[in-house]
């Protein structure tokens, strides 16, 4: 009997590891045709908006989003990687040692246990070092910041609006700082669709605002600057975080976990 039961637990486990395989090779095929057809919708925008646009403001507009990009990348991209890495320890269950239990039903009730426990607690790791991300945000953001400032061109710093810009850019930032516990829920558990439908969401939200913005100041003879572009930041961090929330939500209640840092049980 414990023959037949550790072959059908090896086959079981066989099954899991190809699946999971081919989860990832789906997933990750999915989301590199999402970042080609992103970058495509970039680069079709970014010629409509040269059309009404200066190319002195895209350069401007190009600069600010590097900033955002070296913000994101220091907060959270060596804290992303580590989390790939992780592994759950194995949690071993209370038994009593009073009790008399066969091999077999102890493996039973372990399963059970390690089943209703560890993805609980591994999700709510995961969350918990996510915060670390956004923690990392809010001085990597000021430092870079002034940075910038100190080191940007007077062309630069005297364009429209171009100060409303940068914080517009730096609250966006943060917001999208902010879905960061939803991403490593939704990387750490290969939800990609959730993902894919975020970012894009997201990255269609922003080309729209952007060109309507772009286009409503031409026609009105508007000199804003790269306020469209702003505006287009922060309208793709709102989407992005907003979408996560509404995701994972649902999933942290079924699988009992918060999207808030909370203390593990040890």
């Amino acid at each position: 009997m414990s023959k037949y039961t550790s072959r059908k637990s090896l086959d079981k486990e066989a099954r899991t590891s190809q699946t999971v395989l081919s989860k990832s090779a789906r997933g990750a095929t999915f989301l590199i045709l999402l970042q080609i057809g992103s970058r495509a919708l970039t680069f079709i925008v970014n010629q409509v908006l040269l059309r009404y646009l200066s190319p002195e403001l895209l350069g401007i507009s190009t600069q600010l989003e590097l900033y955002t990009i070296s913000v994101l990348y220091f907060a959270r991209e060596s804290l992303r990687v580590a989390l790939q890495r992780q592994r759950s320890d194995a949690v071993q269950p209370d038994v009593n040692h009073g009790s008399v239990v066969s091999s077999e039903e102890g493996e039973q009730a372990s399963g059970r246990v390690a089943r209703s426990y560890a993805p609980a607690r591994e999700a709510q790791e995961v969350v918990n070092l996510s915060y670390i991300a956004i923690a990392l945000g809010v001085p990597l953001a000021y430092g870079l910041g002034q940075l910038y400032l100190r080191s940007a061109e007077p062309s630069v710093l005297a364009a429209p609006y171009f100060h409303v810009s940068l914080n517009i850019y730096t609250l966006a930032t943060f917001i999208e700082l902010l879905a960061e516990p939803c991403f490593a829920v939704a990387s750490r558990q290969m939800l990609y669709g959730t993902r894919a439908s975020a970012e894009a969401s997201a990255t269609f939200t922003r080309c729209i605002v952007t060109c309507f913005a772009a286009i409503w100041a031409s026609t009105n003879k508007r000199d804003i600057g790269v306020l469209p572009f702003a505006i287009g930041q922060i309208s793709y961090a709102s989407v992005l975080c907003l979408i996560y929330y509404a995701r994972i939500w649902p999933v942290s209640v079924q699988k009992r976990f918060s999207l808030l840092p909370e203390p593990l049980s040890t």
